[in-house]
């Protein structure tokens, strides 16, 4: 039985997204099926974002009883999201010449996938990040919540 591999292909790429110098990378694809593929994968990927948001919405945004659990779960899947849109990046950077995508082409479905990535990365910040990095909390409420966890708590005589 023989395996499909695919051709190795070393794609020099800069990504200034993630701070680094440009650094080499290959991908390994042994299913070797291409283009379609990855049209098909960012369609279910950018599909269960959408599922994810609504489950979000029941579960955890509008969610009386919200339970550490359910805050596990939400991280979890905005993680899983992030990770899968960032090989999905990865896969069009790799394969998409050889796929007879443009640079161009290359260049906008990556910033697709950013634009997905970055609202994703700015939930799991707005809900798990630490309180004094939240834009929507009350600078009044941080302090107080500094100075108690420093121990600078006024006992109130009433």
């Amino acid at each position: 039985m023989n395996t499909p591999v695919s051709e190795k292909i070393e794609v020099q790429e800069s990504i200034s997204r993630l701070g680094s110098p440009s650094f080499r990378f290959r991908l390994w694809d042994a299913e070797g099926s291409g283009y379609l593929r990855l049209q098909n994968d960012f369609a279910e990927w950018v599909k269960s974002i959408s599922v994810d948001e609504k489950l979000f919405k029941t579960n955890v945004y509008n969610n009386q009883d919200l339970s550490k659990y359910d805050l596990r779960q939400h991280r979890g899947r905005l993680c899983y999201a992030i990770s899968v849109g960032e090989n999905l990046a990865l896969s069009f950077c790799e394969m998409g010449p050889s796929l007879g995508m443009s640079p161009e082409d290359i260049k906008t479905t990556v910033a697709l996938i950013d634009q997905h990535i970055d609202k994703l990365a700015a939930t799991l910040f707005s809900w798990h990040g630490p309180l004094n990095g939240q834009s929507d909390v009350p600078e009044a409420f941080k302090q107080a919540a500094n100075e108690a966890s420093e121990g600078k708590i006024v006992d109130l005589d009433i």
